[in-house]
């Protein structure tokens, strides 16, 4: 599992959605990792978690977490969709603002 550090934001939305450190660090240990936008996902699908432990209601319940962890080992925020891996993959692999003259309608010209 990566150091990581929560933001804020991760903090609030992790109390919102009723999640202990230990809840984020099984997702983190066993879910599947997406690189996608310059950001990790981490997504727990019902495969993702392990026979012996799908019938305690505590992890069941944890199917469909994502948890985003920048590049810089920061928790950015985390959230629950079941379905959230279709939408996950057909994100950019690359963060746009990272090539700027290859942004989609934009144009590089030279300089004068």
């Amino acid at each position: 599992m990566p150091h990581v550090v929560p933001s804020g934001h991760f903090i609030d939305r992790a109390a919102q959605r009723n999640l202990s450190p230990t809840e984020i660090a099984f997702v983190l240990q066993h879910g599947r990792i997406l690189y996608r936008t310059g950001i990790q996902f981490y997504f727990l699908g019902w495969r993702d978690i392990p026979k012996t432990l799908r019938q305690d209601p505590n992890i069941a319940r944890l199917e469909g977490l994502t948890v985003l962890l920048g590049h810089d080992g920061t928790l950015v925020t985390a959230y629950k969709n079941r379905q959230a891996i279709r939408t996950i993959r057909r994100k950019a692999k690359r963060a746009w603002r990272a090539y700027p003259a290859r942004r989609p309608g934009r144009v590089s010209r030279p300089r004068r």
